[in-house]
């Protein structure tokens, strides 16, 4: 096959946690992670006759709901979560105005994100008054249109609220109100994007044709970016998050460290260096300022940011022509005419949607007789943690007093932990090590998976607040935070000509066409995540030296313009 021609310089790097002092108070704490804006008000209208398709993300106050935009592709939209701690939070408020009143039916999207115990409950009001049936009981774990009964509209303004009756992660995507009482909406995915499409009003715009489009804007993508702005190439990187930065944005506060905490007298180099420096010497806790800097200072670089890429047009069947992507924020389309693409998602989704070969999961230990691969292959990947600001897995503060904590019943039962093997340290902000294990899909139902790290960190401030030999320690900290947003270690892998293997790491191998080191060891995280026994529950190969990364492992091996 004819390989690309345009080199682009990739730093690759991994990270540890950053955390800030376990004195903080709550008014000096403000949920840093959570960037996410509120995207432009549109004005509800009645595009289909009959018919008003009310998007939740389009509500004119959140209150304390949330923006939820990681699973659009999977779901369709974005949606709004309730992420309380036992209390329920407050009501998100809209209103609309019809051109003439009537009875209309409402159906509600939504999610019983654990059907065994309805944990996500709350109603739908409207014009104050709550609609029959409490929603987050659908007794199915899916995303699925609940009948909320009839309702009788004004002429004119009407105001509609989300109240939350748990603190317990409800969920709503959409609220619509039919006239036509016998109407169903579609519930499969394709058919629900298509009846959106007729209901919402949205726009599509060409944004014109790039030399490389970089698809995801973390720790890879930034620098890729970066580097072929810098070579003169006219660039476009699409990020789907309001910030850049990826894990190591302050969204999700993972740093960017590798030979540098890991190796005598060594640093990172290249663009993550110059990042990390812009990091450090301004004070900041994550790469997103060095990363804007960076990418601001590029004349030749577009960043289209709240932009998620949700296809490709392809160019007979082995060269992309053209990315599809969504804003995040009001569904509005928008196509990336490519010369190169560099998939930078972290989970590989344009690789995905352009036929790329891929693996997921562990390959046999015959494969590359790596020393901790399974006989056979498998699925299993390395869970990812849920991460908000500076922490890990949940935020607790301290009190002026004694605070108890009882578990809710859907919470995940742990293990002992220390008989186990683990020693709690960071108290107030959580451990990297609050995994689920890897059985679930963090790809297909990357939503579920994260439900399930919810649920562990809730279970695990139990085991502190009430079975840890050490609980004496938090007597009088109280549980206040538990984040949405996941950082995620590892799902698809395109595959390219060459795949880099632990030996080639352990012994530094230097390769005749590298293009950046590595420095991070070979780091292992239990397949059965925090519920592992007496096994160890993380496998480290420190390394020697740096090793290199061979350009032959950052193009994919069966389309021609994908790195």
């Amino acid at each position: 096959m004819k390989k690309p021609t345009l080199y682009i310089l990739i730093s690759v790097c991994l990270f540890a946690g950053y955390f800030v002092s376990a004195e903080d108070s709550l008014e000096a704490w403000d949920h840093a992670g959570e960037v996410s804006q509120k995207p432009p008000v549109r004005q509800t209208q009645m595009t289909q006759d009959g018919f008003l398709w009310l998007e939740a993300e389009n509500f004119m106050e959140y209150g304390g709901w949330k923006l939820d935009t990681q699973y659009i592709n999977l779901m369709g939209s974005a949606y709004l979560i309730a992420p309380g701690v036992g209390s329920p939070v407050a009501d998100a408020t809209t209103s609309v105005t019809l051109p003439r009143p009537g009875v209309f039916r409402v159906w509600v999207r939504t999610r019983d994100w654990l059907p065994e115990y309805h944990p996500g409950r709350f109603e739908v009001h409207v014009n104050g008054l709550p609609l029959k049936p409490v929603f987050g009981e659908a007794d199915q774990d899916a995303w699925t249109w609940v009948d909320g009964g009839v309702v009788q509209m004004l002429l004119g303004k009407n105001t509609i609220s989300l109240h939350d009756l748990s603190g317990s992660f409800a969920r709503c995507d959409v609220i619509l109100f039919a006239a036509i009482q016998d109407y169903i909406p579609p519930v499969e995915l394709k058919s629900l994007v298509a009846e959106r499409s007729k209901m919402v009003v949205t726009s599509s715009k060409n944004q014109g044709n790039f030399d490389v489009v970089v698809v995801g804007g973390g720790s890879a993508g930034c620098p890729a970016a970066i580097a072929a702005a810098r070579l003169g190439a006219n660039t476009a990187l699409i990020q789907d998050r309001p910030v850049l930065g990826g894990n190591a944005s302050l969204e999700l506060g993972v740093g960017a460290q590798g030979a540098s905490i890991s190796l005598p007298n060594a640093i990172e180099t290249g663009i993550i260096e110059e990042a990390t420096r812009i990091h450090r010497l301004g004070g900041y806790h994550s790469l997103t300022p060095g990363f804007h800097q960076l990418c601001d200072s590029e004349p030749s670089l577009k960043v289209f940011l709240n932009t998620r890429a949700v296809g490709v047009e392809m160019d007979g069947e082995n060269r992309i022509a053209r990315i599809k992507a969504v804003d995040t924020l009001t569904g509005d389309h928008s196509y990336f005419g490519a010369r190169y693409v560099i998939d930078c998602t972290g989970d590989g989704w344009v690789g995905f949607y352009a036929g790329a070969d891929y693996k997921l999961g562990r390959e046999a230990k015959s494969l590359y007789n790596e020393p901790d691969a399974p006989e056979t292959e498998d699925a299993i990947t390395m869970s990812g943690c849920i991460m908000g600001g500076h922490s890990i897995g949940y935020r607790s503060i301290l009190t002026d007093g004694p605070v108890d904590y009882v578990a809710p019943p859907w919470a995940a039962a742990l293990p002992d932990l220390v008989a186990s093997g683990r020693k709690p340290r960071n108290l107030i902000t959580g451990e990297w090590w609050l995994e689920h294990a890897g059985t679930w899909d963090d790809l297909y139902d990357a939503e579920r998976a994260r439900d399930e790290l919810i649920r562990i960190s809730f279970g695990y401030w139990d085991y502190l607040k009430n079975r840890w030999h050490g609980k004496e320690e938090l007597r009088n900290y109280a549980l206040v935070y538990v984040p949405y947003l996941v950082a995620k270690r590892e799902t698809r892998r395109l595959m390219g000509d060459h795949i880099l293997t632990t030996e080639e790491v352990l012994n530094g191998t230097i390769f005749e066409d590298r293009i950046s080191y590595g420095g991070w060891p070979v780091d292992i995280h239990n397949p059965d995540g925090i519920y592992k026994g007496n096994t160890p529950y993380h496998t480290n190969y420190h390394i020697r030296e740096p090793y290199t990364i061979p350009f032959r492992s950052l193009y994919t091996c069966n389309i021609d313009n994908l790195l």
